[in-house]
């Protein structure tokens, strides 16, 4: 019972002593820790500086893959293999006829150009048919440069519509119906007027035409002295140069020459007495040299003469071989090239080159291949002589180039791009971008240049595909330089 009693009294001061105590303050335990945020220094982020994409610098395109859909040219006087091509002066042949004819001869007369050397007549294979109206727009070309002269002497005819090709080198007669030109030859020893008159010289290989059968011919001279020479006495009678004229041996004055004949005519015939004619019989012969001259003054026996009021010149290809081309201007249209200043082409056998103007390169021609598998080269009128390369691997049009692939270059030995960017000249090429045909394209880096090649395959011009040597970049038209 005490115990109890000394509980309860406890527990009573206990609670008397709270109710009565003065308050303290507190301060409550925060709830969150202080959030004191260290400085801090963020860590630089430079971002790693990005490349500038690489520019085209430069194309090479493929030549072979346009070829096959150019037309192809053959005039032999335009495409020439390393051919010579002069400018000539001549006479025109419609003047001279004007001027000596005295027969009325046709438009549609059939006409025909017989060789001194061996009676060779003119036979068109590809040109216009040679008619009067044709030959007179032909022109005379005498005194032939002599670094043109091969296998012919000094007279010629040409113009527009004869080609080079079926030229008659070293001219004897041309024969218009009744009415003949006769071009003295520049031979010390002449020719003998028998055999040449009545010999198979003015017929030609063919058989042409034939001088009429007369008892006696005129001998007609420049200055009108005219001398009759009857036919048994032609074997004595030798027409030849002479102190540049065309002269004749005289019968009547034995030593003596009939000077700068003009005509030849059966006895008695002149422009007021002219006989029926008779086809393939010639009735009159015009010396072609003495033709040509308009006498102004004799002096110390020796002609001062005039050219006719015609004085043309002509541009005439001499020597090279007639081969088929591609005309510049239409490969550069297919290509869409225009507007470079200069080309040069680079040989494929030992690396020569050749340099001309852009505008120059236009009036060429490229010729594929020959005969002797010298192509692609050019040719044309505006190319001299020797002045070429053959076999070109490469045209360098400024920082752009025209390749060719030979048919040799195969997937195992194909053509080098390292090797041919570096005969362009291309320096600090850091790629190269391969474009196909179908508009497909492939680069790959300047380290791994050599390993590009390109080649034939299937009738197309591929290139090596180096992520996957199963493969090739087919149809492959250009090649695009990166820089």
């Amino acid at each position: 019972m005490k115990k109890t009693l000394a509980l309860i009294l406890t527990l009573a001061m206990v609670l008397s002593l709270t109710a009565c105590g003065s308050p303290k303050e507190t301060t409550a335990a925060p709830t969150e820790a202080p959030t004191t945020e260290a400085p801090t220094t963020a860590a630089p982020t430079t971002e790693a500086p990005t490349e500038a994409p690489l520019e085209v610098a430069g194309t090479v395109y493929v030549l072979n893959s346009v070829l096959a859909d150019l037309q192809t040219y053959n005039d032999p006087d335009e495409v020439r293999y390393n051919a010579n091509y002069m400018t000539i002066k001549g006479w025109n042949l419609g003047n001279i006829a004007d001027r000596h004819f005295w027969f009325n001869v046709a438009d549609d007369q059939k006409a025909y150009i017989v060789s001194y050397d061996d009676g060779y007549t003119y036979a068109p294979k590809f040109g216009t048919e040679l008619t009067y109206k044709v030959l007179r727009d032909q022109l005379l070309c005498l005194d032939v440069p002599e670094d043109m002269q091969e296998n012919h002497y000094n007279g010629f005819i040409y113009g527009p519509d004869m080609r080079v090709d079926e030229l008659v080198w070293g001219v004897g007669f041309v024969v218009v119906g009744p009415e003949a030109f006769l071009l003295g030859n520049d031979d010390e020893k002449g020719y003998n007027a028998e055999d040449i008159l009545h010999g198979s010289l003015i017929g030609g290989t063919g058989n042409v035409a034939k001088l009429v059968e007369a008892d006696s011919y005129d001998f007609i001279g420049i200055d009108g002295y005219s001398e009759e020479i009857f036919k048994e006495d032609l074997k004595d009678v030798n027409i030849y140069f002479n102190e540049g004229r065309v002269d004749a041996d005289s019968v009547a004055w034995p030593g003596y020459t009939i000077t700068d004949i003009q005509y030849i005519v059966p006895h008695g015939v002149d422009k007021d007495n002219l006989p029926e004619t008779e086809d393939g019989i010639v009735y009159k012969i015009t010396v072609l040299n003495t033709a040509i001259l308009e006498v102004t003054e004799k002096k110390s026996d020796s002609y001062l003469t005039a050219k006719l009021d015609t004085d043309d010149e002509i541009v005439i290809p001499v020597k090279g071989s007639a081969q088929v081309g591609y005309k510049v201007t239409e490969v550069l249209d297919a290509l869409e090239l225009k507007g470079y200043k200069e080309v040069t082409t680079v040989s494929l056998l030992d690396g020569q080159t050749w340099t001309c103007s852009f505008d120059d390169f236009l009036a060429k021609y490229i010729v594929e291949q020959d005969a002797k598998y010298r192509g692609p080269y050019t040719v044309g009128r505006t190319q001299k002589r020797g002045e070429f390369t053959t076999n070109v691997e490469v045209f360098v049009l400024d920082s752009d180039g025209i390749v060719y692939v030979q048919d040799d270059a195969t997937e195992e030995a194909g053509l080098s791009v390292a090797d041919l960017l570096e005969k362009m000249g291309a320096t600090g090429v850091k790629a190269i971008n391969v474009v196909c045909s179908d508009g497909y394209s492939n680069q790959t880096d300047a380290a791994d240049l050599d390993k590009i090649f390109l080649f034939h395959k299937d009738g197309r011009i591929d290139a090596t595909y180096l992520p996957d040597p199963k493969y090739t970049l087919e149809g492959a038209v250009k090649i695009e330089i990166l820089k």
